[in-house]
């Protein structure tokens, strides 16, 4: 971090202006909300940029953080916002909850002599929003319990013509708070507050400027579908020609709706329009994020899905260019409904993922899949849930699915150890046993708890591979972190076990010989407590966890071998 005084951060007020977050820019009515004694109001501002000298156990009354290296300022835990990484400045964009958006330069910095001028992992700038500016001040009370505040994830578009050449930057407040912001990235290295964009917030401006652009807010001081937006935004472009963020509603709103929301922008990176498509699904209930699918290649987004609270799976129909046309599909009906044997609902928190079956000769070749999992873990009561929750592979062929009888059911055939880790297989797949079927499901039946809260991967391996996380939470107290999980793969459109060898095991570069009761490994336990959603580096899948003690692995996956494309060389042959 740089030197306290020296740190590049910025503030939306309560005023509706964005300005540095420093003792003399700030608005006196933010002033006050830091503390109601003035003079304490500017320590706790520079606490929260970084000074320590008011810290208790420097002589002050401000709460002690814990103990650094002398050239290392506090920064405020990461918990849910995933990092995303900007290739063209070489940045790292996060949200913590010391109230920021912060922007680390990924890698180090040199001059001419080599010499080291901003350090890999330094800070280049923060951003508070308005809505968390009220609460920054407990952070710096002795008696603070941990609350969230800029807790969501983060999205940054590419620089198109739709955009204006321009990098966006939008991130959810996540559990912090209720709504998004946007920034422009495009310079991170001189941002400033013009680089602010627009915020839509329970506590911002409802006012729209003059030029018909929705300001900060755009109207959310009365939108009583805003709710805790808990997934990554999703940048798109549309088919009226438009760049749009697409979320779902997310949780505890007031009206307790499903609701997609669409936010237009304009090049300016500006929102122009908030577009909101409501299930009318209601009753403690909320959208998921979303998965978006372009039907013809053009770049452009034709129909989204998203998963509620209640286990309906919702499809949006956007493929028109005239935005007044965009619906809910199907008439409004849930595409399929996920319930257990027992006819309970499933809850999907999961975003969805889109896949065309391309598979020469497979029974449903040329048909739309929609993956994902059920299962929840935001709630204060989720982690002692036993409910009984599903992977599911489902074909939309433009018809609501009555219930899973329309599915091929597969099984978690085996449990067991291999090469020290605990692993398990899937039921293999007979030939014609997917004619006439609307997709697949597997129940997790055992060990009890078991759920998927992340996106399942489709990757081109050896063959095809469905890959996704499950979780098994620890009963208990919720902020110890424990609990286990798996990575699992199956074949993306029967929903059974592969039929090569995917997982090194034994981490012997041989995938023929990893196997269960004769069969192939199709889940793996890596010992890091609850499975991040993976993510594959070359021929390693790589995933994060909740085990203090190890909370990175990665297991070898079985590509396949890389085969040249393309022309190799060519030689004319002239014939007399």
């Amino acid at each position: 971090m740089p030197a306290p005084a020296a740190r590049q951060l910025f503030v939306r007020t309560t005023e509706d202006s964005t300005v540095s977050f420093d003792w003399a820019s700030l608005p006196a009515a933010d002033k006050a909300l830091l503390d109601a004694n003035t003079s304490k109001s500017q320590n706790v501002l520079d606490y929260l940029r970084g000074v320590r000298s008011k810290e208790i156990k420097n002589g002050g009354a401000l709460r002690d953080r814990i103990d650094l290296p002398a050239n290392v300022s506090p920064l405020g835990d990461i918990v849910h916002s995933s990092p995303f990484y900007e290739k063209d400045n070489d940045m790292l964009f996060v949200s913590a909850n010391d109230g920021m958006l912060h922007a680390f330069r990924a890698s180090a910095i040199k001059d001419s002599l080599n010499n080291v001028i901003h350090a890999a992992g330094s800070e280049v700038f923060g951003f508070i929003p308005s809505e968390v500016l009220s609460r920054l001040k407990n952070l710096a009370y002795p008696g603070y319990s941990h609350d969230y505040y800029v807790d969501g994830d983060v999205v940054v578009s590419p620089k198109t013509t739709e955009t204006g050449n321009k990098l966006l930057l939008v991130a959810a407040l996540g559990r912090g708070g209720k709504g998004l912001f946007g920034l422009n990235v495009t310079t991170p290295n001189s941002f400033s507050s013009s680089d602010f964009l627009w915020e839509y917030t329970p506590t911002g401006d409802s006012s729209a400027t003059t030029d018909g652009v929705l300001d900060t807010s755009t109207n959310a001081a009365t939108d009583q579908d805003l709710g805790f937006m808990l997934g990554r935004p999703i940048y798109a472009k549309l088919n009226n020609d438009k760049a749009a963020i697409i979320v779902g509603n997310g949780y505890n709103s007031t009206s307790g709706k499903a609701v997609l929301y669409i936010f237009i922008l304009n090049t300016a990176g500006q929102v122009i329009e908030v577009k909101k498509l409501d299930t009318l699904a209601a009753s403690d209930n909320g959208l998921a994020t979303p998965g978006v699918f372009d039907t013809n290649a053009d770049g452009k987004v034709d129909y989204i899905y998203a998963g509620d609270l209640h286990g309906n799976v919702w499809k949006f129909d956007v493929s028109s260019n005239n935005a007044s046309s965009w619906s809910v599909a199907l008439s409004g009906s849930p595409l399929f409904v996920a319930k257990d044997a027992s006819d309970n609902r499933q809850p999907i928190t999961a975003q969805m993922t889109i896949v065309k079956n391309e598979i020469a000769g497979d029974t449903h070749l040329g048909k739309r899949f929609v993956f994902f999992g059920s299962g929840s873990y935001f709630r204060f009561g989720d982690p002692a849930v036993t409910a009984v929750q599903s992977w599911y592979g489902i074909i939309d062929d433009n018809a609501v699915i009555s219930d899973r009888s329309a599915l091929k059911v597969r099984t978690v055939s085996s449990s067991g150890s291999f090469a020290g880790k605990l692993v398990r297989t899937f039921s293999a797949a007979v030939t014609g046993d997917m004619v006439a079927k609307k997709g697949w499901y597997i129940d997790f039946t055992s060990p009890a708890g078991e759920r998927m809260v992340t996106e399942s991967m489709y990757l081109k391996l050896v063959k095809p591979a469905l890959v996704a996380s499950s979780i098994i939470p620890e009963v208990g107290n919720p902020c110890i972190p424990g609990g286990t999980g798996y990575i699992n793969v199956i074949s993306p459109f029967n929903g059974a076990s592969m039929t090569s060898g995917i997982f090194d095991v034994n981490d012997n570069k041989n995938y023929s010989d990893d196997l269960l009761s004769g069969q192939f490994i199709g889940s793996i336990d890596l010992g890091v407590g609850m499975p991040s959603r993976p993510t594959l580096i070359g021929n390693q899948l790589v995933v994060g966890g909740t085990k203090p003690t190890k909370p990175i692995a990665s297991v070898r996956v079985n590509a396949g071998v890389s085969k040249l494309v393309g022309r190799i060389s060519w030689r004319e042959i002239v014939r007399d």
